[in-house]
């Protein structure tokens, strides 16, 4: 089974340069979701053709985690149902 951090994930988002994507699938939901972190926010999206959502934007790392978001996604509540992460589509270990 795989271990995520969201220490560690936030200490890679700071360090990548540009917009880094990073995409979450959790276990037992077929959607999969989408943070973008951007020079002074993050967003959170369900990726889709047809079934996406809008961007919710967030002023910070702590709110972004701690917010009840798209489908009710929690990510500090929900983190330990996380399936895999892709950090500009590769996945979080190998970083």
């Amino acid at each position: 089974m795989k271990k995520y951090s969201l220490d560690k994930l936030k200490i890679i988002l700071s360090e990548r340069i540009g917009e880094p994507e990073v995409t979450i699938k959790f276990k037992n939901v077929n959607s999969q979701y989408m943070i973008i972190k951007y020079k002074d926010y993050y967003t959170f999206q369900r990726c889709g053709i047809n079934d996406g959502s809008g961007e919710i934007y967030f002023k910070s790392f702590y709110l972004l985690i701690n917010t009840n978001t798209i489908d009710n996604i929690n990510l500090k509540r929900d983190w330990n149902n996380i399936e895999e992460i892709l950090i500009d589509e590769v996945p979080m270990e190998e970083l």
